[in-house]
């Protein structure tokens, strides 16, 4: 057996304050029109009758009170409409989206936009990360409150910028007034220092670099256009143009040249020996001791 069901159009129930004030507002018109007077036309003698009223009323004619002979014109009035706010779209998820750059960026509920890192506080983000992690476990509806708050809507309660060189949330009294009025990639005054001192350092080692290298090639004899010059910073020993290696070094001769040392005594071949394997320079030893 089917279900009755009501056929009647749905109407939606109204407001009685709403009603009581359409019916205020149709009794002060009602009552201005009978207040004002109105060009009576033909025939306007016999309204006064009910006779007169209901032929009038049947010709289609305005309707005319018994008590005055005035036409009654009943207007409906309208009450103004409020301009209706248009609802701002807000993230389902949260706050966080991707732009199409792939760039992360976070959603500012009083702008309603989306901007990058840069532009919000560490406190802000905290918060409303934890207003937005209950709202959705709660089964909430995300609120524009519920969402953080860039600098330009805050411009006036900013106590902390996130510094884009050491990415670090850093007090507002280390940044420039041109750095707190930035959107975003604020620096703060010692990052600007650093990176300043850095500069200055990295100048400094190319001038010494390049002060070396041009000092190398003047003095190398392989690199060198110049002649090559004896006892150099190479640390080689000063050696003049008539002197072989073994002089310039200092290495003694063979024990063949016989050559004396100190009066009579030589050294003896078989510790000369010794000494060019162990590569020592041996003491003068004297054959016989007894003579001195």
């Amino acid at each position: 057996m089917p279900l009755n069901r009501d056929e009647s159009p749905y109407h939606r129930p109204q407001d009685p304050r709403l009603a009581r004030r359409r019916a205020k507002e149709d009794e002060a018109a009602l009552k201005q029109e009978r207040a004002t007077p109105t060009l009576a036309g033909p025939g306007s003698r016999q309204s006064g009758s009910p006779a007169h009223a209901n032929a009038g009323a049947g010709e289609g004619r305005p309707y005319l009170s018994f008590v005055s002979s005035r036409e009654v014109s009943l207007t409906l009035l309208v009450p103004p409409q409020r301009a209706m706010s248009v609802k701002p779209v807000l993230p389902s998820r949260g706050m966080e989206s991707l732009d199409e750059r792939g760039n992360l960026v976070f959603f500012c509920g009083v702008c309603c936009k989306n901007k990058p890192r840069d532009a919000f506080s560490s406190t802000q983000l905290n918060d409303a990360r934890r207003r937005i992690s209950r709202s959705l476990r709660d089964g909430n509806e995300l609120k524009p409150k519920d969402f953080p708050r860039c600098h330009t809507c805050t411009n006036a309660q900013i106590k902390e910028i996130f510094c884009s060189q050491c990415r670090r949330t850093q007090p507002s009294h280390l940044f420039s007034e041109a750095m707190r009025a930035a959107s975003s990639g604020a620096i703060c005054k010692p990052c600007q220092e650093l990176a300043k001192d850095r500069k200055d350092s990295m100048r400094r080692e190319e001038y010494v670099l390049n002060f070396t290298n041009l000092r190398s090639s003047t003095t190398h004899p392989l690199t060198s256009s110049y002649p090559p010059r004896y006892g150099d910073e190479s640390g080689a020993p000063k050696q003049r143009p008539g002197w072989s290696a073994e002089q310039a070094y200092g290495v003694p001769p063979p024990p063949t040249a016989g050559v004396a040392r100190q009066g009579s005594g030589s050294a003896k071949p078989d510790q000369w020996s010794a000494a060019q394997e162990q590569k020592t320079m041996p003491a003068v030893i004297y054959e016989d001791e007894d003579e001195w």
